[in-house]
């Protein structure tokens, strides 16, 4: 237990510059390329959370892909769709997470540093090559359950 009235204990804020500054860095130093391919824990975060994602909207659209399929859909067909899909909303997540990230990194420069942040925006290509083949990449477990799905038994109701 540490006393709280002790006068050698300055009270900060949460975003004083001498700790945020130390931590942007790590983080930085954290999130290098070289740094994550040997540590990929974060890419099969990634990878579980756009999976669980994709596999809860194949089995809430389980009746359209029976119903395309009862219309004579070829599998290849609806497998592309699907990946076409799980490419655009990789693509918008690319696109809204580089935007969100470029305002949230300029009011973290002018509130702590009161220095502009200027955006890179030449590494926008490759994240969002990397959003759209995480989602494609996690897109290949359901669409191995789409191949499973049996019109007459889903339009049933079974």
């Amino acid at each position: 237990f540490t006393n709280m009235t002790d006068p050698r204990l300055k009270e900060r804020s949460l975003f004083d510059p001498e700790i945020v500054r130390p931590a942007i860095l790590e983080s930085f130093r954290k999130l290098a390329p070289r740094t994550v391919i040997k540590n990929p824990v974060m890419f099969v975060v990634e990878i579980g959370s756009v999976l669980a994602t994709l596999i809860g909207w194949v089995f809430d659209r389980r009746r359209d892909f029976a119903i395309m399929k009862a219309l004579g859909a070829s599998e290849r067909l609806v497998n592309g769709f699907f990946a076409a899909e799980a490419a655009a909303l990789g693509a918008i997540g690319a696109v809204l997470g580089f935007a969100i990230g470029i305002g949230v990194a300029a009011w973290i420069g002018r509130v702590n540093f009161h220095a502009p942040v200027v955006p890179r925006f030449s590494v926008f290509p490759y994240v969002l090559a990397g959003s759209i083949l995480v989602a494609l990449v996690s897109a290949v477990l359901p669409i191995g359950l789409l191949r499973r799905v049996q019109p007459a038994l889903i339009l049933r109701g079974e």
